[in-house]
């Protein structure tokens, strides 16, 4: 009950203001906007890279 949890915390690659939590390392990829400056970053939990990447146009989503 007593355990120690360690949380990861990723600044946004494009202002260093904005923050994403996380519990712990995982193998996971995840895209999400800045709650700062509203650019969008992905984040790679398992290298812990922080990469810059563009917004898609609505139109450009392809619908199934």
């Amino acid at each position: 009950m007593t355990e120690q949890q360690s949380e990861v915390t990723v600044p946004c690659p494009w202002c260093g203001q904005g923050k994403t939590l996380a519990d712990c390392h995982a193998d996971i990829r995840v895209s999400c906007p800045c709650n700062i400056c509203g650019r969008f970053y992905k984040i790679d939990f398992r290298t812990m890279r922080v990469y810059r990447i563009s917004r898609k146009p609505r139109r450009a989503i392809k619908k199934r």
